[in-house]
């Protein structure tokens, strides 16, 4: 999370979540009444405060450092409404909302009782979750919000991979890209085709 040429805080600037449920041993996306995959895909402006910074916002990047756009495509113009941002990112229509907005927002989507009372889990699949839930519970300390692991449980698939396969097995490598072409080549008739 610290930028080794800044030595300050680099922030989150985007939250995906693609909604699944179980069945049969296997995920399953949530699909809306047209038939669409539910997803949020929201940018987060971290240079927006709806109250007064905490010391470590004060200690943080004060823009997006340009090695990271070359990354993803989110741009200081892009987060603020003010431009395009790159690699195909169209201009947003507004300015991107702070993490404490998006935070409430989700966790308001898991506020019914049955989800509450932990009778049906809420879980938060990711790939290398180490790095993911390290910048969201920085965040969380950041805006003093409760850590992730307060709403959801965490699956890494990483870890999961690194225990069901050889690394030869998947061309050297435990990314996401390398177990979807070993599922696509394996076990075609379970990977639905999103080439």
């Amino acid at each position: 999370i610290i930028d080794k040429k800044t030595n300050k805080c680099n922030r989150l600037l985007e939250w995906s979540i693609c909604f699944a449920y179980e069945c049969n041993g296997f995920l399953k996306p949530c699909l809306d009444s047209q038939g669409e995959a539910i997803v949020i895909d929201e940018p987060i402006n971290p240079f927006v405060h709806s109250s007064p910074p905490k010391p470590k916002q004060k200690l943080s990047v004060h823009t997006v450092p340009p090695d990271s756009t070359d990354v993803h495509g989110i741009t200081d113009d892009f987060l603020f409404g003010n431009d395009e941002g790159e690699k195909g990112r169209p201009k947003l229509e507004y300015c991107a909302p702070n993490f404490s907005t998006v935070y409430d927002c989700v966790r308001s989507l898991f506020s019914e009782p049955v989800l509450k009372s932990g009778d049906i889990p809420i879980i938060l699949v990711l790939h290398n979750a180490k790095f993911d839930i390290g910048f969201l519970n920085h965040e969380c300390e950041t805006w003093e919000l409760p850590l992730i692991e307060s709403i959801f449980s965490v699956v890494d698939t990483l870890k999961l991979a690194e225990k069901v396969f050889r690394k030869a097995e998947l061309n050297g490598s435990y990314s996401l890209d390398s177990l979807y072409e070993y599922g696509k080549e394996k076990y075609p008739e379970l990977i639905n085709h999103i080439d």
